[in-house]
């Protein structure tokens, strides 16, 4: 199927909007990319589908539970239409700083 995919003479059979609708559903809607920086503890309170954070401090820090050492980054892919939950990516940047880079929900 190709979005706007129309019968033989012109607006005749148009199934555009039905078909955006059902593509917006398969690729679970609009999303938005975002990026903060962050010197103390935290929680990403968004559906969040993929996101990247960046120990650019001189300490370590904590994200989700384990040490990020300076200097270290990681990334995380929800792999298309999965995603982490609300609350689900907590952080402490507590003496450093992180900067967090993730794709969410709009």
């Amino acid at each position: 199927m190709s979005i706007g995919n129309l019968k033989d003479s012109g607006n005749q059979g148009n199934n555009f909007p039905f078909q955006r609708a059902v593509l917006n559903g398969l690729g679970g809607g609009p999303r938005s990319a975002k990026l903060s920086r962050e010197i103390g503890p935290g929680i990403i309170g968004e559906k969040v589908y993929s996101f990247s954070v960046s120990n650019t401090g001189a300490t370590d820090g904590v994200l989700l539970g384990s040490t990020l050492k300076a200097g270290e980054t990681v990334n995380f892919d929800g792999n298309g239409n999965n995603y982490f939950p609300l609350g689900a990516i907590s952080f402490d940047a507590t003496g450093t700083e992180f900067l967090i880079i993730y794709v969410a929900a709009v």
